[in-house]
């Protein structure tokens, strides 16, 4: 579709590293181009990132790094000018220091000048403890604030954040993508490449690699199954989770792959996904599990629920408890009918409720409304 000079939307986040947000954010511009009309660019303030050369190939557009460093004074004055340089229709930003940034920068603008703003928070209120007078101070000027679960708005209105500024909008999967995934042939490719026999029991997880993650607890919780282990994805952690993967002699089992941008084809790959998180806001690798019919563990927090049928779907466990998390690992092996019936039920449900052509047609509502407001400012 061409895009339309009345729907000009900029967004604004640290960069488009793989990430659930930035795929998130990928995704969704990527679909509001082709089917809305749109026209979307991404300014990234501190990288590009691995996901910078899908949404241009896609028509999005993508600008920065604005910001040398993390604490680059000058970004705040290159990003006013950003601001002014066009007659957006509407500015989204994305994860707290993105927020925070962005809002600041948009006060600082005439009320004349200053398009319609909206946030978006991927984590739960209580990862930011005190800092979340950021976002009591931001709803000042913010249209709404985003979060993708009711889990997630549940813990912001908790924590100040008046429930009428805040909208669900969850996060979208492409199940296009994951329905034209041989699975077989990439389970065989995978564990190929990974020296993993076809016969043994096949474990793997898809994160940023943060201590919010609970990754260690799967460590302990494989230990003593008779298992194999992936992980998918980089981060903080990496140091400290190989540190414990050699300490317990777990070299032979566990392999941390690094960033993966096949995740169809390595969830395929799987006969169990484990996610054992102390927070979620929503669980979007959770979600692509079960489109793929890859049975799922994970703990019973956040937004988790509610991509699982409020656990109808997986085996929930408690945060923390490795003998918890073994088990139910262990369950999905002994009864393989069994996890593999509640997976399939699962991808339905995934299907009619977070696929990207639902999430996005909520998303462009959301959009047209704040977009007629912002018309009837300058009236």
């Amino acid at each position: 579709m061409k895009p339309s000079p009345d729907r000009r939307v900029l967004h604004i986040i640290h960069g488009l590293t793989v990430g659930g947000a930035e795929m998130d954010l990928v995704n969704k511009s990527i679909a509001l181009v082709r089917r809305y009309g749109y026209h979307i660019t991404i300014c990234c303030l501190m990288r590009a990132g691995e996901l910078a050369p899908r949404a241009k190939a896609a028509g999005v557009g993508v600008i920065g790094p604005l910001m040398r460093h993390r604490y680059d004074a000058l970004a705040g004055r290159q990003l006013r000018r950003l601001l002014l340089a066009e007659p957006w229709s509407l500015v989204h930003t994305h994860l707290f220091a993105a927020n925070l940034v962005a809002g600041a920068t948009l006060m600082t603008l005439p009320p004349i000048r200053r398009p319609p703003f909206v946030l978006a928070e991927h984590a739960m209120a209580e990862r930011w403890g005190r800092w979340t007078f950021v976002y009591r101070w931001l709803q000042r000027s913010a249209a709404l604030i985003l979060v993708p679960s009711h889990a997630s708005a549940a813990s912001y209105v908790a924590h100040g954040i008046g429930a009428d500024r805040i909208e669900v909008v969850p996060n979208g999967i492409d199940v296009h993508g994951f329905d034209q995934v041989d699975r077989a042939r990439a389970r065989i490719r995978l564990r190929q490449q990974w020296h993993i026999p076809p016969d043994v029991c096949l474990v793997g997880t898809v994160c940023r690699l943060e201590a919010v993650k609970g990754l260690p607890i799967l460590l302990e919780a494989v230990e003593k199954l008779p298992v194999h282990l992936v992980i998918a994805g980089d981060g903080p952690e990496r140091a400290c989770l190989t540190s414990i993967i050699q300490a317990r002699q777990l070299d032979d089992r566990v392999r941390l792959l690094g960033s993966c941008l096949e995740v169809p084809e390595l969830l395929a790959a799987l006969d169990v996904f484990a996610l054992p998180s102390y927070s979620e806001s929503f669980g979007i690798a959770i979600a692509e599990s079960l489109l793929m019919g890859t049975p799922v563990v994970a703990t019973d927090v956040g937004g988790i629920p509610e991509v699982t049928g409020r656990g109808g779907y997986a085996r929930l466990v408690p945060p923390g408890d490795p003998r918890a998390l073994a088990e139910a690992i262990q369950w999905m092996i002994d009864h393989p009918g069994e996890a593999q019936a509640q997976a399939r039920q699962g991808r339905a449900f995934v299907h009619r409720t977070f696929s990207l052509e639902v999430v996005v047609e909520q998303q462009h509502a959301i959009y047209q409304q704040l977009l007629a407001r912002g018309s009837c400012k300058h009236l």
